[in-house]
């Protein structure tokens, strides 16, 4: 229990950020967005970038992350600048979305050398959950 404790106050003293990932126009949405102000279907800006459909398919629907090749090549073919898709993301790469962070079971988290398994995530989002509870009190 005192590792939790300790990734806990190490969380908390660093700008971590409670909200749900769906708050922000993910990368996925804002590349669906564009493609279809520039009349592309999926398939075709999979054509052009040199991918299946379905992994634009999962790139929009957030299932997937690409590569930064990947990217710049999607940025190339709805003509945008890399930086225009991943400039929301930069904003907020200080922030952590902790709740999906630890919702997520094919991300691992590593704390002082070690693996924090499931079980240990469920601990910390109880955890979590109790401190921000009882912030308001």
């Amino acid at each position: 229990m005192e590792d939790i404790s300790c990734l806990v106050k190490i969380m908390l003293s660093y700008n971590v950020h409670f909200k749900g990932v769906r708050d922000l126009m993910s990368l996925g949405l804002k590349i669906k967005r564009i493609r279809q102000q520039r009349g592309l279907t999926q398939g075709e800006l999979a054509s052009i970038v040199g991918v299946s459909s379905g992994y634009i398919q999962a790139l929009e629907s957030n299932r997937r992350n690409g590569s930064l090749k990947i990217l710049k090549k999607i940025a190339e073919a709805l003509a945008v600048d890399t930086s225009e898709l991943l400039e929301e993301m930069q904003e907020k790469a200080n922030k952590v979305h902790l709740d999906a962070l630890l919702s997520d079971r094919s991300t691992e988290i590593w704390y002082g050398g070690k693996r924090v398994d499931e079980r240990k995530k469920d601990m910390l989002r109880r955890v979590l959950d109790a401190i921000l509870l009882n912030e308001g009190e």
